[in-house]
């Protein structure tokens, strides 16, 4: 989550006086700290769904198939469905988002809930026109049912219908930033209503890998094949060298007993040489440790992470592509499915809005502690420690590193009026250390008297009370 800056600014300039800039800085620690809260409650919602093995499984067919659709739960707690290419069609318009789209699933009629049997038998009786006979199909029957969603009046809507007629409580309406429909694309292509795979940029390489491969395992089965050539002319019998124990003797000359050989080690090694540089080539390409990481005995870190950023900046239209299509469509639809059970509270409307931050050196909320810490560093490199003391407002920087790493400090940071009361309990006790327990007590009544006259203090009081606060000065 962040905040909406041009909105912040207008905020800003609308405090008049240095008091209200000040409430208003305040305000904007406070929002930091409650959406950190936000977060930890969106990042426990999505484990608690169990949303990795199917984004794990979804991120495969975009690999291969280059398409995917998921499909999240209506209600909160609910996971994420996936379904293949094979199992739906969808339309875009020019500008890439998608319009409407057809699902299409086998369910068995007993895998339905009892209510949904009723209407799909109603459905499916009244299509045939057979009214009210028990005559229907039993309940191993697999039916067709097509799930159709699209886009209309700035909202989405869905029903699901089985042999063209519309199943009765089927139909939902969603928000453009609610809807669970959310078709997934590896690589996009202008114009056209599904996206390309990652394998097919690397396509020749995968079959000359697979072909060269296959070679190498068939010439080696055939290498490691032993046979025995007897001369038919010599002395030595092949039933001999059978019958005969180990370490036995026989009869025969070694000339007549030879092992064919293919020899064609050589070529082996060429096909092999091949394949190790299709492996580290692919290797590369699919971000595997063993391709970025240099055949050396001493690797520094520093060489390791150079070949790291370079790797992620070459697939950085991936992660723009992932962000834009699976991750801020999914994590604005369980904001709100959040939001309508009641366990979010709703955003300002243009205040706050989500935010992916995707790579290396860009992950959550991560990359605000590392420019923070850094911004603070300089500070106390170029104008020295004092100026960190005497300009930076500790306890809200305080409040941003833990909201950056997503801590809670509640209890955990001391309050301003703990601050003062902690303040205030340590100069009583320096009065006591200075001054005794009597000075204390003179102090303690002249301010009942104080209280007590309506600030009216009798003179030979005032002589005996003023110097107090001069000596503890």
């Amino acid at each position: 989550m962040m905040l909406n800056d041009a909105e912040l600014q207008d905020a800003r300039e609308s405090a008049q006086d240095l008091e209200m800039a000040k409430k208003q800085k305040a305000w904007e620690t406070e929002v930091q700290t409650a959406l950190s809260k936000y977060e930890r409650v969106v990042q426990a919602e999505v484990e608690a769904c169990g949303d990795r093995p199917s984004i794990h499984e979804a991120l495969l067919h975009l690999l291969i198939a280059g398409n995917v659709l998921l499909f999240d739960g209506k209600e909160a707690g609910q996971g994420v469905r996936i379904f293949p290419l094979s199992r739906y069609v969808v339309h875009r318009d020019p500008m890439g988002t998608w319009t409407e789209l057809v699902i299409h699933e086998k369910v068995s009629l007993s895998a339905l809930p009892e209510e949904m049997q009723q209407r799909v038998l109603a459905t499916m009786q009244k299509e045939s026109g057979r009214g009210g006979e028990e005559t229907s199909p039993n309940d191993e029957s697999y039916l067709d049912l097509y799930t159709h969603a699209r886009r209309k009046k700035g909202k989405y809507y869905s029903y699901q219908e089985v042999g063209g007629l519309v199943i009765e409580g089927t139909e939902g309406e969603y928000p453009l930033d609610g809807c669970p429909f959310i078709p997934l694309r590896m690589y996009w292509v202008a114009g056209e209503d599904y996206g390309r795979s990652y394998v097919e940029n690397y396509l020749g390489d995968l079959k000359s890998l697979e072909a060269l491969t296959q070679a190498i395992i068939e010439g080696s089965a055939i290498a490691a094949k032993i046979l025995f050539l007897l001369n038919a002319n010599g002395t030595t019998k092949a039933a001999d060298l059978e019958k005969a124990p180990n370490g036995g003797f026989v009869t025969g000359s070694a000339n007549d007993v030879t092992v064919l050989q293919v020899q064609k080690a050589s070529d082996l090694r060429v096909a092999f040489e091949t394949v190790q540089m299709l492996n580290s080539r692919l290797a590369k390409a699919f971000l595997l440790m063993d391709g970025i990481r240099r055949d050396a005995e001493r690797v520094t870190a520093e060489e390791f992470r150079a070949m790291a950023t370079e790797l992620e900046s070459g697939h950085g239209g991936i992660y723009s592509m992932l962000s834009q299509e699976l991750q801020l469509p999914l994590i604005k639809r369980r904001i709100h499915k959040l939001t309508k059970a009641g366990k979010l509270p709703a955003l300002p409307a243009g205040m706050v809005q989500p935010s992916i931050i995707t790579g290396f050196e860009a992950l959550g909320r991560g990359n605000d502690k590392a420019r923070l810490t850094n911004y603070l560093s300089t500070i106390a490199q170029v104008f020295g420690p004092q100026a960190v003391q005497q300009f930076v407002n500790i306890p809200d920087a305080m409040e941003r590193l833990a909201a950056s790493d997503g801590i809670n400090t509640k209890g955990l940071i001391k309050s301003p009026e703990q601050i003062q009361a902690e303040t205030a309990q340590a100069q009583e006790q320096q009065s006591m250390d200075t001054f005794g327990p009597k000075a204390l007590d003179l102090v303690g009544k002249l301010a009942t008297s104080s209280g007590a006259g309506g600030g009216d203090m009798p003179q030979p009081l005032q002589q005996q009370a003023a110097p107090a606060p001069n000596m503890m000065g």
